[in-house]
């Protein structure tokens, strides 16, 4: 395993050069996205899901890459995106209900499926010119029942921070680039659930479990492992509907109310604080389909170089 760490560590720097020397240590933005990933720093223990460590060590390593390497120079508040603004507020009841109508009239997959695609940010700065860009990265998984698939990250289309389109030419990582692709053969992919799962609720509730929910969780526990199984299943309208339910009844949630989610998409956003100290959750429920379609962590007190009100990751699903 060493061996394959090693050249996936190699084949990642190739990919995507750090501009740093390589024993500089990661400030607290990347400490921040590592906490997030790894689930280090939790305020108690926590089971993490089982995933297969090559990929996991691809995750961190791009995410650590793009942020602590990339931009050890930048003020911070160039180098986060604009938080999504939003309007109305409302009740999480009332999201949920609404939520429910969308799954039960909109089309969606017809069953579970193993196939994940995600697309998530990362920074890069223009070290000389002091300014920053922001490189989504968009990973795509298939896996099978005996543990073979493929997975595959490319970088995305960058932006500014305000949210405006990079224009011109000399951009660090190139849309389109591929920055990680590996092919699992038969038994190499590990995951903590392999058969398809149920649309019941005990049957969801038994998926997050696997996933590190904890027996009574709060609703960043259920984020959390909600979090896991999107990288991994494309779940139907009905299981969603069954997750939202979950989320509802673990409390704790705030509606902020309606908005525009990074892929342009009419949204509607509910948060809670984060298992993670000074750390914020949001989710963001498609107001045309019902799905939940993305998931941000914002900081809610300064910690290093990121002060409180930044955003520090997100993730989006359903963007194609």
């Amino acid at each position: 395993m060493d061996d394959d760490d090693d050249r996936l560590t190699a084949m990642l720097r190739a990919s995507n050069p750090a501009r740093t020397p390589l024993d500089a240590g990661p400030d607290a933005a990347a400490l921040a996205v590592r906490d997030r990933i790894m689930g280090a720093g939790s305020a108690r223990p926590r089971a993490l899901p089982r995933v297969m460590w090559a990929a996991a060590a691809a995750f961190v390593v791009i995410a650590v890459a793009a942020v602590s390497i990339l931009i050890p120079r930048a003020p911070a508040a160039a180098v986060t995106p604009t938080p999504i603004a939003f309007t109305d507020g409302g009740a999480i009841g009332e999201v949920v209900r609404m939520a429910e109508e969308r799954l039960a009239t909109t089309p969606g997959p017809r069953s579970p499926s193993r196939f994940a695609r995600s697309e998530s940010w990362g920074l890069s700065v223009d070290v000389d010119e002091q300014r920053s860009e922001i490189v989504p990265q968009v990973m795509t998984l298939e896996w099978n029942a005996d543990l073979s698939g493929s997975m595959t990250v490319v970088a995305g289309e960058p932006y500014w921070p305000a949210g405006v389109a990079r224009q011109g030419e000399g951009a660090t990582t190139p849309p389109g680039e591929t920055l990680s692709e590996m092919e699992f053969a038969a038994g190499q992919w590990d995951t903590p659930v392999v058969d398809l799962p149920g649309s019941s609720r005990e049957d969801m509730l038994a998926l997050l479990t696997a996933f590190g929910m904890p027996e009574s969780p709060t609703a960043s526990d259920v984020i959390q492992a909600v979090t896991g199984v999107f990288e991994q299943w494309t779940l139907t309208n009905e299981q969603h509907g069954q997750l939202l339910r979950i989320l509802e009844d673990a409390g704790g949630m705030t509606v902020l109310g309606s908005g525009t989610d990074r892929a342009g998409r009419d949204v509607v956003g509910v948060e809670t604080k984060s298992i993670f100290p000074g750390v914020e959750d949001l989710v963001l429920i498609s107001a045309e389909t019902g799905r939940i379609v993305g998931v941000e962590s914002t900081r809610l007190t300064p910690d290093g170089i990121v002060p409180a009100g930044a955003v520090i990751s997100y993730r989006m699903w359903g963007t194609d």
